[in-house]
């Protein structure tokens, strides 16, 4: 039995490929959601979008703190699961729901499987960075990305048996979803666009972490738009939004802020974009597929190889006095496309490599 484990939408997404796999190929599986993102448009939705069977678990830890969160999920795991045989399992990401899982399963011989294991932005500042190291180093089985990937986890010691470069899931994903999202008229009836357009998300902690300087971001991106005539789309996270206030929204005329969006209707909005700005790392990865420009709000970034491919930049937010300077280095840097995250056979190498080490 493998269990596969969510609790933020690209976890869901990326894990999507490997359930419709499991589907397809009659492997038993039960889903477990932590319930860290509990409104509707950042989480239900996804599993109705995706035709694939709502959660058996759901841990309900909500926003709660690091620690609370850690020590709330270790106990519910201990009180459920020694009732159900779990063999394999998978988890995505970096969270403290990971780390948890993590802890809990290595002492209970569960085989520990994760899915685009690597991942390093070399900032120990970031609680991430430290749930990714401590889980790649007690993981039974690693899939990464890329072999530049595979090679960090060879440095820091990691067995290469454990190790298998299977691409990135996310382009299973996006493959998979790109012939059900909208058309570009029927996306600009929704949004009320009326010509070109940035789409921009901003939700990391050292954008929001005061009112003032997320007021300060938009404040430069909204004068860069007007100047460009652009409009731009912003799905704004809940948590970001309590730092405006409605009239405080009414000072950026060429931002309009909407709610989170489903996948599908997102996947739409970056495919149609004339630009992409965001502080998220997976939002790099998307763009990257779909050929998008994009201006990273980051100091640094997990996605590397991704940047040095294709036509995305890191724009640190106290650097956006020169937006427009890096906007145009974007428009005349059009280097040559090249694939570093798969072809879109990611779940595949993955359940083979699983079969072959049993």
């Amino acid at each position: 039995m493998i269990a596969f484990l969510f609790w933020t939408r690209p976890e869901i997404i990326k894990l999507y490929p490997l359930i419709k796999y499991c589907l397809n190929n009659d492997v038993k599986f039960i889903l477990v959601h932590s319930n860290q993102h509990y409104s509707h448009n950042l989480d239900t939705v996804f599993f109705e979008e995706l035709k694939i069977p709502n959660p058996s678990y759901n841990l309900n830890i909500w926003s709660w703190s690091h620690a609370f969160q850690t020590a709330r999920i270790l106990d519910w795991l201990d009180e459920v699961f020694n009732h159900v045989k779990i063999d394999f399992l998978f988890v995505h990401g970096d969270t403290n729901t990971t780390l948890a899982w993590w802890l809990f399963a290595s002492k209970k011989w569960i085989k520990l499987v994760h899915i685009e294991a690597w991942l390093r932005s070399y900032d120990r500042s970031m609680p991430e960075e430290i749930n990714r190291i401590i889980v790649d180093s007690i993981s039974d089985y690693l899939f990464t990305p890329t072999k530049e990937a595979k090679n960090i986890l060879l440095n820091e010691w990691i067995s290469s048996g454990k190790i298998l470069v299977s691409w990135n899931t996310i382009v299973d994903a996006i493959k998979l979803a790109l012939d059900n999202i909208i058309s570009k008229e029927k996306l600009t009836s929704i949004f009320n666009l009326n010509g070109p357009f940035i789409l921009l998300t901003i939700h990391r902690p050292s954008n929001t972490v005061s009112g003032d300087f997320f007021i300060k971001i938009l404040n430069y991106i909204n004068d860069f738009a007007c100047k460009k005539h652009f409009q731009v789309i912003f799905p704004i996270h809940p948590r970001t939004e309590k730092l405006l206030s409605e009239k405080e929204k009414e000072t950026f005329p060429n931002i309009s802020f909407i709610e989170p969006v489903w996948f599908l209707e997102m996947l739409a909005l970056e495919k149609y974009s004339d630009l992409i700005i965001s502080d998220s790392w997976w939002i790099q990865e998307e763009a990257y597929i779909l050929k998008k420009k994009m201006l990273v709000l980051r100091n640094n970034t997990e996605r590397p190889e991704v940047m040095e491919s294709w036509n995305i930049n890191l724009l640190p937010p106290e650097n956006l006095v020169n937006i427009e300077k890096i906007f145009n280095k974007l428009n005349f840097n059009q280097q040559k496309y090249s694939n570093v995250l798969g072809d879109g056979s990611s779940a595949k190498k993955i359940f083979n490599f699983l079969n072959s080490s049993i």
